[in-house]
């Protein structure tokens, strides 16, 4: 289970920095669900209308000053594909 943000950064008016932000949850029936991480995925550098398929590194947390250990969280899959001009 994941739920996710999108952020955009104005670098200038004719590149923006488009990315997505997924955090993973681990789904528990009988406790309160756990965020396990994570995931980033820059979709400016994706090619318009071309599904990829792409591997993201779950981190404990996007700011490394926030992170207690090296742990591996996990990878998370995604088969994605942008559209330009799609609204």
């Amino acid at each position: 289970m994941f739920s996710n943000k999108t952020k955009q950064k104005q670098k200038n008016a004719l590149t923006p920095v488009v990315s997505f932000f997924f955090q993973i949850y681990d789904e528990d029936t009988l406790q309160q669900d756990k965020k396990m991480g994570v995931a980033k995925l820059a979709v400016n550098s994706l090619e318009p209308e071309n599904p990829t398929e792409i591997t993201l590194n779950v981190l404990q947390s996007l700011d490394s000053l926030k992170v207690k250990d090296n742990k591996g969280r996990g990878t998370l899959h995604l088969k994605v594909s942008s559209a330009v001009g799609a609204s």
